[in-house]
């Protein structure tokens, strides 16, 4: 007879984890809802809150554009050519010195060019800067600021909206004079128009300064149109002492800068003056500043129509060299 030992019974595996299942699932679906409640947090919080606007780069002004794209330029094509970077204050700008090549450097020559060019403007500027440095002249063609002043029938209406309604009272005396100061805002859109001659002369004592560093030696402002007009009326003060010539390549008339006459500025220079003006069609008046040198017992002054050429002088460039040069040649002693 057989004896069968009874089986000791199986674990209850299934009942004995059903806790441990179930605080495990209450954990999770803890979890998932705390991350479900963060993520509707952060959509609600970013949604209440307006987007920030990305911060705009600086806009580079149109002059400081030209300057930069004409100095990798000149750096990748014209080796002979040094760019210069100038500071006169917080302002900076381009400068393209070229030192005589000749042997026989007798004279230094800073160039201005027109408005709304740059130190390379093909034509008289570059000509001029490259061909007097083959004939005893350093040269140093700088960056002019730009002349932007507002159109005419924009300069009426800022002037129109100087007489407002509070400033009529004022001057009928009916304003409390308390407030008169303030009464009329200053129009959108400021004229800086006006700051641009201080800001070329101080350019040009930088510029000339930095001439003199390179070689002491006689220095000549040739200025073109605008620049000109500009420079012919500065150097009677600041740049006497610093200039021993000018010349005015057909100066342009300013109208809106008040305080600027082309025809009558460089009469009150007593330093050499060379005027050269086109003979068809110049900017401006080349007779009246003319019989105004003779007027006013300007010595020094000399005048030189450019036969068959008209405004822009475009294919003069060999008789400016040739005029500049012969000029220099008797003032400074080119040797």
């Amino acid at each position: 007879m057989s004896f069968l030992l009874p089986l000791p019974p199986a674990p209850r595996q299934g009942l004995l984890s059903l806790p441990v299942l179930a605080l495990v699932t209450v954990s999770i679906l803890a979890l998932a809802a705390s991350a479900v409640a963060q993520e509707n947090a952060q959509a609600t919080a970013e949604a209440s809150t307006p987007p920030t606007a990305p911060t705009p780069a600086p806009r580079l002004q149109p002059e400081a554009v030209r300057s930069e794209t004409l100095a990798d330029s000149i750096r990748r094509t014209a080796p002979q050519t040094q760019v210069v970077w100038l500071e006169a204050g917080a302002d900076r700008f381009l400068a393209l010195y070229h030192p005589d090549h000749s042997g026989r450097t007798f004279a230094n020559a800073l160039i201005l060019h027109d408005n709304l060019r740059h130190p390379d403007w093909p034509g008289a500027v570059r000509s001029l800067r490259q061909g007097l440095a083959a004939h005893g002249w350093n040269t140093l063609s700088i960056a002019v600021p730009d002349y932007n002043p507002p159109p005419p029938d924009v300069a009426l209406a800022r002037a129109a909206a100087d007489l407002s309604p509070d400033a009529a009272d004022a001057d009928a005396g009916t304003t409390d004079p308390d407030t008169t100061a303030t009464a009329t805002p200053e129009p959108a859109g400021e004229d800086r128009s006006k700051e641009i001659p201080d800001q070329l002369q101080q350019r040009v004592k930088t510029a000339t300064g930095y001439m003199t560093q390179q070689a002491p030696l006689p220095l000549a402002i040739i200025a073109v149109g605008t620049s000109a007009t500009i420079l012919a009326k500065q150097a009677q003060t600041l740049l006497r002492s610093n200039i021993d010539g000018l010349v005015m390549i057909d100066p342009a008339p300013l109208p809106q800068l008040e305080g600027f006459n082309e025809a009558l500025d460089a009469m009150d220079l007593r330093i050499p003056v060379l005027d050269l003006a086109p003979e068809f069609y110049p900017r401006s008046d080349p007779v009246l500043r003319r019989q105004n040198a003779r007027r006013l017992g300007h010595d020094q002054y000399r005048q030189r129509l450019l036969k068959g050429f008209r405004r822009g002088l475009d294919g003069a460039e060999p008789l400016l060299q040739k005029t500049i040069r012969g000029w220099g040649k008797q003032q400074f002693g080119e040797s």
